[in-house]
């Protein structure tokens, strides 16, 4: 029997298979068993977050769209996964070991999707220590049989396959490529024959990537592909092939704001037109860009740098969001004052062992507890409610043109969406009324005390429990309404009572069990923005603090697209401090930020830098120098007279970078 309000996952998985005429074979082959296909497309079972990621994935959609609610058991398992994926770098293998075998004991991991999860990274954390190619090249390709039995065809097309079986051919080209003793058949003109295999299954990789993928989720393999390939033809001293496939790996990279690998891939591109020659300017431009990315990893994130090609292939680009069920039905009910003994959807027992992670809720009796506590909440929800899961993209588009200021396109986007949603559901009219209240706010036409009025009605329909002082951890969007509330106050220069909400917010996120990695896009936004108002009320260490953790996660999370825009943060930060050695990093900061949002396309708020700079230092960005490869690139300072300093937090809201 459907579970009600459970998850409409199981509905969208349907709706999706039907729009694009994929059979249930197709999407759940070597992963789940024909009965529990059924039930999980008529709503009986909900999938752990691993499975609804794969089947997301052989739709081509992307996972990172939703947000989960996870029991602490899934998120343990959850945790385990991302730390062996996100953590690679550090080379522990003591740690991983115990992680893999702690990993093993969990009755769901014989799963198919489970037991080749534990199969990569047993065989990856083995070869760490041995150095052993085939063995790990053998131990990778049995685990990638487990779901994915026909892929020595090489002939993807007929298949649905998600980021993991793709990631796993792309681990086999890469060890292929990397194995030295392979020897040469001179009927493919010099090129060893599995070589030969290995950049076949590499183009077939990113051919299917760009046929059937959407862009984010496209993002986290397509640049892998792209550079392992410009690197093999490098050696081949095919430098026109070096430039297409690194400028595309780039292009993917950069558009996404996807961190791993745009420092390899821009040194591709730098080599690639050394010796192609020409296009100086451009080359200039990729130089500068390249300059930036590394004197700022050098500075927050210098482990980056000191990755080795295997470690570069795991650092993939996160924007998970997770919440825990005992947490959620915990602080749900005191804020709304209701002792454990008057819940009358279980027992007092009950409910105090699960608000203590003693026991699991079942589905059931989480969705009756958080109703009767006049809380609509969902296993897997999003931005937007909806079986089409087009309209959940299309706001995480619309999402990113806000972001980069793209105003023309942002109204359109919205105007689909309102056109598309129903209205009647809450969550579609809370996200809907926002976006209109921000356009508002950002032509100045509405009042601050009038927009905190009308924003807190709008949480209020997903979030009926909010009092003031009692706050929970917000979803996505419910974080959005409380950046904007803040946002108001900043404009009326209430910075007592904004900076009060944003440090309760961030108690909250810190008291969780989650991990902050796990809020990603909720973390970067309060982190950039908390920094902003403390600046602008005078608390320069603290916000220095904050501007510099929210590089360190972005980093961590391999999220490029918001750092050009921190780093102009705490570059004004610096130019407020009484200190020389400060006034220094304002300037580097203010160079690294341009050429960072230049790289990831955000030109507009690279604009605004471009201006701020100018007016402060009196100098052009485009006129500092650069040596790269002992060649030194150098141009005269334009001449400029004195002028105001025009800080970023003054200027209008469509130019704020």
């Amino acid at each position: 029997m459907p579970l009600e309000n459970a998850t409409n996952i199981g509905e969208i998985l349907y709706q999706e298979r039907a729009r694009k005429n994929i059979s249930q074979e197709q999407i759940f082959e070597g992963v789940y068993s024909q009965s529990r296909t059924s039930k999980l497309e008529n709503g009986s079972c909900i999938p752990d977050k691993l499975l609804t990621d794969v089947s997301l994935q052989r739709l081509g959609r992307c996972s990172d769209t939703l947000e989960a609610i996870m029991s602490l058991k899934e998120y343990t398992m959850f945790d385990i996964r991302e730390t062996l994926k996100r953590h690679f770098y550090s080379e522990d293998y003591p740690r991983d070991k115990a992680l893999l075998q702690e990993y093993r004991q969990w009755e769901i991991a014989d799963k198919p999707i489970h037991a080749q999860f534990f199969g990569i990274y047993h065989a990856l954390n083995e070869y760490r220590v041995h150095k052993d190619i085939i063995k790990c090249r053998n131990e990778l390709e049995t685990a990638l049989e487990i779901t994915f039995p026909q892929w020595r065809t090489l002939d993807f097309a007929q298949y649905s396959l998600c980021g993991q079986e793709l990631h796993l051919m792309i681990l086999i080209a890469f060890f292929i490529l990397e194995d030295k003793d392979i020897k040469e058949d001179e009927t493919l003109a010099y090129i060893p024959k599995d070589q030969h295999n290995a950049v076949r299954m590499l183009n077939q990789t990113a051919d299917y990537l760009e046929q059937y993928y959407c862009e984010e989720e496209k993002a986290k393999y397509f640049p892998q592909c792209m550079w392992l390939l410009a690197a093999y033809w490098k050696q081949q001293s095919k430098w026109d092939k070096v430039e297409e496939y690194a400028v595309r790996g780039l292009e993917c990279a950069a558009k996404s704001g996807a961190l791993p690998l745009l420092a390899k891939l821009l040194e591709l591109v730098i080599e690639s037109r050394d010796f192609l020659l020409g296009q100086w300017e451009e080359r200039h431009a990729v130089c500068c860009e390249l300059n930036s990315l590394k004197e700022v990893l050098t500075c927050y994130g210098s482990w980056v740098l000191s990755l080795n090609n295997l470690a570069l292939l795991q650092f993939l680009c996160h924007e998970d969001d997770v919440s825990l069920d005992f947490e959620i039905l915990r602080d749900i009910r005191k804020n709304c004052g209701v002792p454990q003994d008057k819940i009358k959807s279980c027992t007092q027992t009950t409910i105090s062992r699960i608000e203590c992670a003693k026991q699991r809720p079942f589905p059931a009796n989480f969705i009756a507890i958080t109703k009767e506590l006049g809380v609509d909440k969902h296993y897997y929800g999003s931005r937007v409610m909806s079986n089409n899961y087009d309209l959940y993209e299309l706001a995480h588009q619309r999402n990113q043109a806000s972001f980069n200021q793209e105003w023309k396109k942002e109204a359109e986007l919205l105007n689909q969406l309102e056109a598309s949603l129903d209205m009647t559901i809450p969550i579609n009219k809370q996200y809907i009324e926002t976006c209109r209240l921000e356009e508002k706010k950002h032509r100045g036409e509405i009042e601050p005390e009038e927009g905190i009025r009308q924003l807190e009605e709008i949480l209020r329909y997903t979030m009926s429990d909010y009092r003031e002082g009692k706050l929970r951890v917000p979803s996505r969007h419910e974080f959005v309404i409380f950046d904007n509330i803040i946002g108001f106050m900043h404009k009326k220069k209430d910075f007592d009572k904004g900076l009060k909400l944003y440090e309760h917010l961030l108690q909250v996120f810190q008291k969780s069990k989650v991990k902050e990695e796990y809020h990603t896009n909720s973390m970067l936004i309060l982190y950039k923005n908390y920094g902003e108002m403390l600046e602008d009320a005078g608390q320069l260490e603290l916000a220095e603090e904050m501007d510099i953790r929210g590089i360190h996660l972005a980093i961590q999370c391999g999220q490029g697209d918001i750092i050009g825009k921190i780093l102009a943060n705490l570059a004004c930060v610096y130019q407020k401090m009484d200190s020389p050695e400060k006034q220094l990093l304002s300037k580097e900061h203010l160079r690294n930020a341009y050429w960072l949002c230049c790289l990831v396309k955000q030109f507009k708020p690279a604009q605004v830098i471009k201006k701020y700079y100018k007016s402060v230092f009196n100098g052009e960005i485009n006129d500092v120098g650069y040596r790269f490869h002992s060649q030194t690139i150098l141009y005269s300072p334009l001449s400029d007279q004195n002028r105001k300093s025009e800080h970023p937090a003054d200027l209008e809201e469509s130019q704020k970078p």
